[in-house]
């Protein structure tokens, strides 16, 4: 990873994540995207008290600003590689050139909701009404995104799937671990992933917040995965259903 130097300080930048951390400190990090930007640079706080970037509540004596370049200037080279992109085109582009599809976002702005592919049924992302609605399919019940809330997971919404049923319910982890047979777990995208410019919207938020962190897109797809998948929540229960059986036979 290069390193670059500001006011004296020396970071270290890696494309891979977006973040910056200091040199001599990497426990002393930003991610880029979620800095505000003033003409092609990233606006970074640093605490020359502490000698650390400053953190969001540190202000007054001792807090300067850093102007930091784009990735793009930064390391070049790393981000050609990662988007498969000819360097000397890449010299030319800042990180929002690089990162969001131009023409899907006009798309959006103009009101063409994304789309997502879920068990073979593609629905419409309308995440202002609170919905996700099948496409051509009147017989089928919408998804709300407060039911896809319910089964929010670190990186992604895990909701279980009958087989017997054909239909996503809303069956426990417990149950789930003790049928694993009947179940199918379905992996969709975060609401702020599946159309971020909605997402902001809905929030209040300006339209092109963290807008390179999820650049909009005009189809999703879910993913099907296996029940010992299932992340947090699950493999907790898995593990404590495990020691209860270990339990019992030591009785």
């Amino acid at each position: 990873m290069p390193d670059f130097e500001l006011n004296g300080v020396v970071f270290t930048v890696d494309v891979d994540t977006a973040q910056i951390a200091m040199k001599e400190d990497a426990s002393s990090f930003e991610w880029l995207f979620d800095l505000p930007e003033e003409k092609n640079r990233y606006i970074l706080h640093f605490n020359n008290k502490t000698g650390r970037i400053a953190k969001p509540w540190e202000n007054g004596d001792g807090v300067v600003i850093f102007h930091v370049p784009q990735l793009t200037a930064l390391d070049p080279e790393g981000m050609a590689m990662k988007y498969k992109t000819p360097l000397a085109i890449i010299k030319k582009m800042n990180d929002f050139d690089v990162l969001v599809n131009k023409e899907v976002l006009k798309e959006r702005l103009r009101g063409k909701l994304p789309t997502i592919e879920i068990l073979g049924q593609v629905y419409t992302v309308d995440i202002e009404g609170g919905i996700l609605k099948p496409l051509h399919r009147l017989d089928l019940p919408n998804i709300t995104t407060a039911y896809l809330e319910r089964f929010e997971e670190l990186h992604a919404y895990e909701i279980p799937y009958n087989l017997e049923r054909r239909c996503m319910v809303d069956a426990t982890p417990q149950e789930v671990l003790r049928r694993p047979a009947d179940y199918k777990i379905v992996r969709v995208p975060l609401l702020e992933e599946l159309d971020r410019i909605g997402f902001n919207k809905k929030r209040g938020f300006d339209l092109y917040k963290r807008i390179k962190l999820n650049p909009p897109k005009a189809h999703h797809h879910s993913e099907v995965i296996h029940y010992r998948q299932m992340t947090a929540i699950a493999n907790s229960l898995l593990i404590k259903l495990k020691k209860r059986k270990g339990k019992r036979k030591g009785l």
